[in-house]
């Protein structure tokens, strides 16, 4: 029998292929606010702006790093 497709196989398919290509996963309600490491206040924030200076900051762009703290 075939599963069906849905949302959530396609979401744990793309969470698997990521992490086999060294990509950093994390369980959405553990990093939402009022999880166990929220990682922003509310839902309406799109961007993880922690996540996206550190990254800025290993690529070593630092005027990029710059411009990210106005996304908070």
């Amino acid at each position: 029998m075939t599963p069906t497709i849905n949302e959530s196989l396609i979401e744990q398919a793309t969470l698997q292929w990521l992490a086999e290509f060294g990509y950093e996963t994390a369980f959405g309600p553990e990093i939402s606010p009022g999880g166990e490491r929220p990682e922003r206040e509310s839902f309406r924030d799109v961007v993880l702006a922690g996540r996206l200076r550190a990254a800025l900051g290993q690529l070593n762009l630092p005027l990029a790093a710059r411009v990210s703290n106005k996304l908070t």
